[in-house]
């Protein structure tokens, strides 16, 4: 009997039939090109293989297959043309021959390949074994696994996209990053002296260029390939602190040149985010900064998202450095355990107005509906729009999400914690049994990594973002804490949309219990050194709820 990879049964090697059980012993199979194996069985005494045939199945419950016959009194090969999981050999006896070997290749990986491993010093020939894992996650998705494991620790520059595989942790340590960080090698040093980097110098010595489309040699982390559009980037990141450093994406270069003021404003050569953006409008990237930028350890997140995912559950998975979203999620997806951090900024190419994208995990909501999906337990951080998100446009159609829930995450400095944003053809356009319940969020729109235009109100920990009224979205048992409460979307007059069930709130003098997507509309919280603090403070309590519907929320001043 032979069990060498995870996916082949136990039964994997047999023999009866045609004359009777035989005996033979198989070694270590030997690993050949392309991750085919090659089993060689040798015959002991007595009689020789004749009419000898290879049958395989991929499961115990499917009907066994011939794969090959050999009809040759004589030693020969066979290889395994369908990739099963189990094999067994006949033959029928002959004349007395000894020391008789037959050989045969097989690829069982496509088949129950059930387990996938990973890690940074695997190799993409290996079997994806725990011995002996791949490198890379695009080899294991090629295989067809069941669930693909990350090694604990170690970091994987890919962007993915998963439908019915599950994507997990293994071993001891930190959780395993998926990130889209590209690493600008920017210094060179010879016996202790900067003499040079792919940083080029203004003369006014202020703004300093880059091009993101050089060899890939040239940088380290997630690899372009040459496609300029992924240099669409979302932010720069120190590389010491593996954090975003706090950057602003400006319109046009002159506007660098005569009006930044701040270290990290930054430009990429777009005319205007319409339809004729193309791939070579992201070549450079231009960076004001007072200072020697060679001297900095500095990366982007490039412009895509980190994993696309529907029919399976991630757990255990750090995403970060993604310039689009950090999880795209369809139905049928669990997410758990997980931080996605340091999400967005790219632009929104083919769009009538400028708009920079960046969810942490974001739900978007396919006609007629995404359904019977969770997201429990995980940490949100640094996203340049919604930590978390059910979204849904479909001018012609009416579209639902059913049964989404986000449970017990903490969500810390996004531009809002939480977006509600539905909009189809109809009334029917609502959530039912969805809820946000039991989740902590922390200063919305507060050091989120982007610095944005004072113009952009949306900065809360809740944005209800429907067109219509009563989407029954549920709200219950959150804590907030520091930052506008609630943005009701750009409908003026559209606040009592969602259901409302003991949430509490600490809020600080000046930040808004409720407002509206371009900030003319305010409900603020009075400052306590009013005169008339007590009466200011229980009027707006009052407002909030007459507009809202929400008699439930407890709220608290924030004084220090």
């Amino acid at each position: 009997m032979v069990n060498v990879l995870n996916c082949i049964e136990d039964s994997f090697i047999s023999t009866d039939y045609l004359g009777g059980s035989r005996t033979y012993v198989s070694p270590t199979p030997i690993l050949l090109k392309d991750n085919f194996y090659r089993f060689t069985l040798y015959r002991y005494g007595g009689n020789h293989l004749k009419n000898v045939h290879i049958d395989g199945r991929n499961s115990d419950n499917d009907e066994w297959k011939i794969i090959q016959t050999l009809t040759t009194p004589r030693t020969d090969n066979f290889k395994c043309p369908d990739n099963f999981t189990q094999i067994r050999i006949f033959w029928n006896k002959s004349e007395s021959e000894t020391n008789v070997e037959i050989g045969y290749w097989v690829r069982p990986e496509f088949c129950d390949h059930r387990f996938a491993y990973i890690s940074d010093d695997g190799d993409d020939s290996n079997n994806g074994t725990l011995e002996f894992p791949y490198k890379t996650i695009c080899k294991a998705l090629s295989m067809g696994p069941k669930t693909i494991l990350l090694r604990r620790g170690d970091t994987f520059y890919e962007s993915i996209a998963i439908d019915g595989i599950d994507l997990k942790a293994y071993g001891v340590g930190e959780k395993p990053k998926l990130s889209g960080l590209k690493i600008l090698k920017s210094i060179y040093w010879e016996r202790g002296t900067l003499i040079g980097g792919l940083w080029e110098e203004d003369s006014s010595g202020f703004i300093w260029r880059i091009s993101l489309c050089l060899p890939n040699e040239c940088y380290s982390g997630f690899c372009t390939n040459g496609s300029s559009m992924l240099n669409n980037i979302g932010g720069m990141v120190n590389l010491n602190s593996n954090e975003l450093v706090e950057c602003k994406r400006v319109k046009s270069l002159t506007e660098l040149f005569t009006q930044s003021t701040q270290n990290f404003d930054f430009y990429q050569p777009v005319a205007s985010p319409m339809s004729d953006t193309t791939k070579d409008y992201f070549d450079y990237l231009y960076v004001f900064y007072d200072g020697d930028l060679r001297a900095l350890d500095l990366g982007v997140s490039v412009g895509t998202t980190g994993i696309t995912a529907k029919n399976c559950t991630i757990e255990d998975i750090t995403v970060e450095f993604w310039g689009r979203h950090g999880v795209s999620g369809g139905s049928y997806l669990t997410i758990e355990n997980c931080i996605v951090q340091n999400i967005g900024g790219m632009i929104m190419l083919n769009y009538s107005s400028w708009v920079c994208l960046g969810n942490g995990i974001e739900f978007y909501v396919k006609t007629p509906y995404t359904q019977h999906c969770l997201v429990e337990n995980c940490v949100i951080k640094h996203c340049y729009d919604a930590g978390l998100t059910v979204q849904g446009t479909d001018s012609n159609n009416s579209i639902r999400a059913i049964d989404i829930k986000f449970r017990y995450n903490s969500i810390y400095n996004c531009c809002q914690s939480f977006e509600e944003f539905l909009r189809g053809s109809t009334e029917d356009d609502l959530f039912y049994d969805c809820v946000f319940e039991a989740n902590n969020s922390f200063d919305p729109g507060m050091r989120t990594g982007f610095r944005y235009n004072t113009s952009r109100y949306k900065r809360s920990h809740l944005l209800g973002n429907s067109t219509l009224r009563r989407t029954q979205m549920v709200y219950r048992n959150n804590y907030f804490y520091n930052g506008n409460f609630l943005c009701s979307g750009a409908y003026e007059g559209l606040f009592d949309q969602a259901i409302w069930e003991n949430n509490v709130c600490y809020i600080a003098p000046g930040q808004d219990l409720l407002g509206n997507y371009n900030g003319t509309f305010r409900i603020p919280v009075p400052f306590p050194n009013s005169e008339n603090f007590e009466a200011e403070w229980n009027e707006a309590i009052e407002n909030y709820r007459r507009y809202t519907g929400d008699q439930t929320s407890q709220f608290f001043v924030l004084t220090d």
